[in-house]
């Protein structure tokens, strides 16, 4: 059997794979050139396929482990989360002790118009970081903080305010290294996202921003993201450490529906076991944005 064809997708991340049919069992020497390339490129994109919640799962599996059954990111089925504002970049969970390690989408339905995912790299980040950023992040730490905001995942953190005496169940925060090594290959990521970055502890708030500025304007730079338009039948399976995802607003009107599968050691009830996050209480509480914030204007 003739090996899969791969094809990078952008020179900071992805690969295509071609050749191969994920739904069906896989030969080794298959499955050893796909976590390969998930290795090296942190996200594999495959075309054209149909495969049913179990079959997805399966597939997955050869890539890490999973333990909760497929949901779905869609304004199609009921109760999928689906909120027609743009998501600003994050990395699943980054604010517990033991973050989501990988997230797979499959297109079922895909109209016209629909939002496109955007990746970034946070392996390709460290390794292009300028000197002088490189300097002042190699021995500093960030607080990634829940989005406060509820379901206003357009917001950043930073742009709210958090009260003295902030209940733990709404405000679960996980301080790490900037220049945090991957828990599992060790390479360098820049673990720093839009979503949950709240403080680089030492700094005062301004200089903490600046600070914030210049790592995005660097991690987010237009040549350094991958827009993958969905199309039906596309399947991605990327590293949620390694890589972080956004969207543009998608209306409500514009059917969107992707299959999720998530990727970890250990189970979301085990991953939030130990922690005083509360979803429920997060999903209720409303922002209070900064009085110094231009979001505020």
């Amino acid at each position: 059997m003739p090996e899969p064809g791969l094809r990078a997708l952008s020179p900071a991340l992805g690969t295509e794979v071609r050749g191969i049919d994920p739904g069906r069992p896989l030969p080794a020497a298959h499955v050893r050139l796909l976590r390969d390339a998930y290795a090296r490129s942190h996200l594999l994109l495959v075309r054209d396929v149909d495969l049913d919640a179990d079959q997805q799962v399966r597939f997955c599996s050869l890539l890490g482990g999973v333990h909760d059954p497929a949901s779905f990111v869609s304004n199609v089925e009921p109760g999928g989360f689906h909120p027609d504002f743009a998501l600003v970049y994050h990395s699943d969970y980054a604010f517990l002790p033991r973050p989501v390690l990988g997230l797979c989408l499959h297109a079922i339905e895909i109209a016209d118009g629909a939002a496109p995912t955007r990746f970034v790299s946070a392996a390709h980040g460290a390794r292009t970081l300028p000197k002088e950023l490189a300097d002042r992040l190699r021995a500093r730490t960030v607080t990634l903080l829940a989005n406060t905001t509820g379901s206003r995942e357009d917001l950043a953190c930073r742009h709210t305010e958090v009260p003295a005496d902030a209940p733990g169940d709404v405000y679960p925060c996980a301080t790490r290294p900037a220049l945090w090594p991957h828990p599992r290959t060790g390479e360098p990521l820049l673990f720093v996202n839009e979503q949950h970055g709240w403080r680089f502890p030492g700094l005062a708030p301004a200089d903490s921003d600046t600070l914030f500025d210049d790592v995005f304007a660097h991690l987010y730079r237009p040549e350094a993201v991958y827009e993958h338009h969905w199309r039906r039948g596309d399947l991605i399976v990327w590293d949620n450490l390694a890589l972080q995802h956004a969207r543009p607003a998608n209306p409500a009107a514009i059917r969107r529906s992707l299959r999720r599968v998530v990727l970890h050691d250990i189970s979301n009830q085990e991953m939030v076991a130990g922690t005083v996050f509360d979803p429920a209480r997060w999903a209720e509480h409303k922002p209070r944005l900064r009085r110094d914030d231009p979001a505020t204007a």
